[in-house]
């Protein structure tokens, strides 16, 4: 076989350009898993409040939340900005430095200093999120239809792929500087800053936006552009049903991943995960993720995005269910290395055609406003999926909570085949594009096979 084929970015007129498009995503795994998921929220509640346990627990969950909501008013609206303005690079770039700053100041916080490193958390997180948002809504000019879902998942898959390589740093970092106490933690918040600056730059520097503003003349205020532009969808919302089907099929399984993403941690730790092992435990999910946005970017686009979506979902359903039957304690730890693959890699078939499926639908006029969208489903079921969930296992029990999960993945299923036409939704976006004059460049073309 020739080297050449072995290339995943062979084929693609713009392989350059995706490269550094998805360079980003590489870069900001490091606050993905480093700042949001593994350590952090360990050092937050360990070191810096030293309050009683379930004090530091509300602080932290309290934290969490207010950065969510403030990115549930935030995401369209921004996004709203950037296509009316013509400024998605511009605030690309903000957003990113922003969240570089917040990271590495985080190594300044110590013990009581709550609510500083709560204030850098939410601006870091914000940032992180909406930055996410616009790298996002630059798919479109990207890729064709026909190869949508194959550009999502090679940014994806870089994504992940950056997270390997920065929780092996991370495990370097620990084992070579004995940084055994959590207080000790802190050059670890400096790496991933450092981390998602340096690798950022041929993003930020060379990344170019091909799609003009859709306000030339600057008709509309800046400071109302946002808000008034997200009522006009509202108001026209009949124009994009499919997307907006979708999101909100979106909302119930997203809920799921949020709810696994957030709990991963705690539910090794109750098997006899240590430390270390957690984070390999970690690594591995990680790994198995990153393959299964390489698998989907090879078939998706041919099997269409409803079918590779509906796939993940039947795996999540088979891999909940198995964590519902699985005893509180006492057994080995062999099923929950398996379980994480098989949640692994539904996360990464999800992700990635979950995305691409919104840059099908997206009309070119509006990308950053509906990856806002995009973004702003995220926060809701990050918000509600671990406080539905953490409910119910309060209530009813863990076994009673990872059922309902379960049954979530089912309805979202359901759904997803009976309610949602990627086809139709495809048709709209180019016919609001038409509308709008805005149907040329990258993003336009057939309608291909998006079931």
């Amino acid at each position: 076989m020739p080297l050449a084929r072995l290339n995943p970015f062979a084929g693609l007129p713009n392989r350059r350009e995706v490269f550094t498009w998805g360079l980003f995503e590489t870069a900001n795994h490091s606050f993905t898993l480093l700042i949001i998921t593994l350590l952090f929220p360990v050092y937050f509640q360990q070191v810096v409040v030293t309050e009683p346990e379930a004090t530091a627990k509300l602080w932290w969950n309290s934290t969490y939340a207010v950065s969510s909501l403030l990115l549930v008013a935030l995401s369209p609206i921004v996004g709203a900005v950037a296509d009316a303005r013509g400024i998605k690079r511009p605030l690309l770039v903000v957003t990113a430095l922003t969240c570089v700053v917040a990271t590495l100041a985080l190594a300044l916080v110590g013990p009581g200093m709550v609510l500083a490193a709560a204030v850098l958390f939410v601006i870091g997180n914000i940032a992180f999120v909406l930055g996410e948002n616009l790298i996002a809504a630059f798919l479109p000019q990207l890729c064709t239809p026909a190869n949508m879902g194959r550009v999502s998942a090679l940014g994806w898959a870089m994504g992940y792929s950056g997270g390997v390589v920065v929780l092996l740093i991370a495990a370097g970092m620990m084992m070579g500087l004995g940084l055994n106490d959590v207080a000790q933690w802190k050059p670890l918040f400096v790496m991933a800053g450092l981390w998602f600056l340096v690798i950022s730059m041929p993003t930020l520097v060379f990344l170019k936006d091909r799609d003009g503003p859709t306000d030339p003349e600057r008709k509309a205020k800046l400071l109302t552009v946002g808000f008034t532009t997200v009522w006009g969808t509202i108001r026209d919302r009949r124009k994009y049903t499919q997307l907006f089907r979708f999101l909100a099929v979106f909302l119930v399984y997203m809920s799921v991943v949020q709810v696994i993403i957030a709990n991963a941690g705690l539910i090794a730790e109750q098997y006899g995960f240590t430390k270390t092992k957690l984070v390999l435990f970690v690594l591995q999910i990680t790994v198995v993720t990153a393959i299964g946005a390489v698998l989907t970017g090879l078939i998706q686009d041919r099997f269409g995005h409803r079918r590779t979506i509906a796939t993940a979902l039947g795996l999540w359903v088979i891999s909940t269910v198995f964590m519902a039957l699985l005893p509180t304690s006492g057994t080995a730890q062999w099923p929950i290395w398996l379980l994480g693959n098989g949640l692994g890699l539904g996360m990464g078939m999800i992700g990635t055609s979950s995305r691409a499926l919104v840059g099908a639908m997206t009309p070119r006029h509006k990308t950053a406003e509906f990856f806002g969208l995009w973004g702003q489903t995220l926060k809701l079921a990050g918000f509600f999926g671990p406080a539905i969930f953490g409910f119910v296992q309060w209530a009813a029990g863990a076994q009673a909570a990872f059922f309902m999960l379960a049954g979530q993945c089912m309805v979202a299923l359901v759904a997803m085949v009976t309610l949602v036409d990627p086809a139709r939704g495809t048709v709209q976006a180019r016919e609001a594009e038409a509308a709008a004059g805005a149907g040329t460049g990258a993003g336009a073309g057939t309608v291909t096979a998006s079931q």
